[in-house]
């Protein structure tokens, strides 16, 4: 294990450097939003969407380094989203990952516009690979795309809050908030990898069901690790634990990470990715 997480710190770092990298061109901006999108950026974020994305690649065609504009490009949209959902219209929340929430250090103006510019920066850094006209990177950017957009995430949060306005909800309703809000920016990551390696259509399928079934399951395992924090709270929105049961999902949760290790096994070079399983699911 503790192998592990020395690759699992090094693929951060490289994430982390190349994100950096593409973000310089800011340096020249006025420097409270640079403070605000570094801010929102770097903040100890565990980079599962993005070392998916990489680990897909490196997986399929032994180079990772080809995913990565996409892989920023998804940890910028995933802050930008962050930074949103926090704000006073929103989710209303002071603190993120033990920090104050962007808003809450910058004001809400400058945190609205650090969003912005993240997600504008996503698609700056893909279009700058999708310039060598390559199909398979103009799919991947499109696939991003599609999961952060009004049929992916935005609609999820729409969903999330009508769910929480009425403070109830049933599991397909659930299932579709989760599989747009959560999941989408989970799966984009093995997707757009995928898409970017050239992989034939039976292992996108296979990596499409991969990524629904390790989605669900990450969503699961996040109720569970939120459950003694809202414990206390006076409203509990919906979740996998108080629709199911903890039994049920924890079964659920269990079933969906086996299918994925199942898929996953098919493939050679996959032992970082199996290893990320066993460092998410125990």
């Amino acid at each position: 294990m503790n192998d592990f997480k020395t690759q699992y710190n090094n693929r951060i770092n490289e994430i982390d450097g190349y994100m950096k990298d593409r973000l310089r061109a800011f340096s020249d901006c006025e420097s409270e939003i640079f403070d605000a999108v570094e801010y929102a950026v770097f903040n100890g974020g565990k980079r599962i969407r993005s070392i998916l994305c990489t680990e897909t690649a490196r997986m399929l065609t032994g180079d990772s380094k080809m995913a990565l504009p996409f892989a920023a490009a998804i940890e910028f949209i995933h802050a930008f989203s962050l930074v949103h959902d926090d704000l006073p219209c929103m989710d209303n929340d002071d603190m993120r990952r033990g920090k104050p929430s962007c808003h809450k250090k910058y004001g809400e103006a400058l945190a609205l516009l650090a969003g912005d510019a993240l997600l504008n920066t996503a698609y700056e850094v893909m279009l700058s690979e999708c310039e060598n006209g390559k199909a398979s990177a103009v799919r991947a950017m499109q696939n991003i795309a599609h999961s952060a957009g009004i049929n992916g995430m935005i609609n999820g949060q729409v969903r999330d809050i009508k769910i929480s306005e009425k403070q109830s909800a049933d599991e397909d309703e659930l299932l579709a908030l989760i599989e747009q809000k959560t999941m989408a920016m989970i799966m984009t990551g093995v997707m757009s990898a995928a898409y970017v390696s050239e992989a034939d259509e039976k292992t996108v399928a296979d990596l499409e069901k991969f990524a629904y079934d390790i989605g669900i399951a990450f969503q699961i395992r996040d109720d569970f690790e939120d459950e003694e924090q809202d414990s206390g709270a006076e409203h509990i929105c919906p979740n996998f634990i108080n629709i199911l049961g903890k039994d049920a999902a924890r079964r659920r949760m269990e079933k969906y990470v086996s299918d994925a290790y199942e898929i996953i096994g098919k493939y050679k070079n996959n032992e970082f990715i199996v290893g990320l399983l066993s460092y998410l699911f125990g």
